[in-house]
């Protein structure tokens, strides 16, 4: 079975990306990825650290670890904080993305 890519319908040059819409898709991810942690670290404190630790190459995340407890608040800063950070961060990769596309089509 063949794929056949047809004609760009979205009115911008094939291969440009729009910016806002991968910064919400990255930022969704990012939320979503970052509520799974902290169900994680609720329910799996000891196993998510030294998950996380084996991810640092020797950095022990347990000297870091907070004394306050873990709250429905804390979770949803944290959770929109790194939506809004990735939805920048998506937002910027898709702008680099168009903008280096367009100096290779030049």
């Amino acid at each position: 079975m063949q794929h056949v890519v047809g004609p760009c319908t979205t009115g911008r040059p094939h291969g440009q990306a729009q910016s806002h819409q991968h910064g919400v898709s990255a930022g969704i991810t990012a939320a979503v990825l970052s509520a799974l942690c902290a169900a994680a670290f609720v329910f799996w404190p000891d196993a998510t650290i030294e998950f996380f630790n084996s991810w640092m190459h020797g950095l022990d995340l347990n000297k870091a670890r907070s004394s306050a407890p873990l709250t429905v608040g804390r979770v949803l800063y944290g959770v929109i904080a790194v939506a809004i950070i990735e939805f920048v961060s998506g937002v910027l990769f898709a702008s680099a993305h168009n903008l280096l596309n367009r100096r290779e089509d030049s």
